[in-house]
């Protein structure tokens, strides 16, 4: 059986999916990591929280762009 929330009556769900990076610096992890995130966001199917480090200012201003074009996105 498939976990999540009913969303409406054709038995649909969202997954939630949580990101956690507590990396103070930007490299490669975080390149694929957004470049994923960008793909999951396009679709409908999933509620997507990202914990960050407030140290990594450049992932911060990455997500922070992500978010003004999915305002889903929840950062924490």
């Amino acid at each position: 059986m498939h976990e999540g929330n009913p969303v409406n009556s054709l038995n649909s769900t969202i997954t939630r999916l949580l990101f956690y990076d507590d990396s103070p610096d930007f490299g490669g992890h975080e390149v694929l990591t957004l470049a994923i995130l960008g793909c999951l966001m396009e679709t409908h199917q999933y509620e997507i929280s990202f914990i960050y480090s407030l140290r990594n200012v450049r992932l911060k201003n990455e997500l922070g762009a992500i978010q003004s074009r999915f305002p889903r996105l929840v950062l924490e």
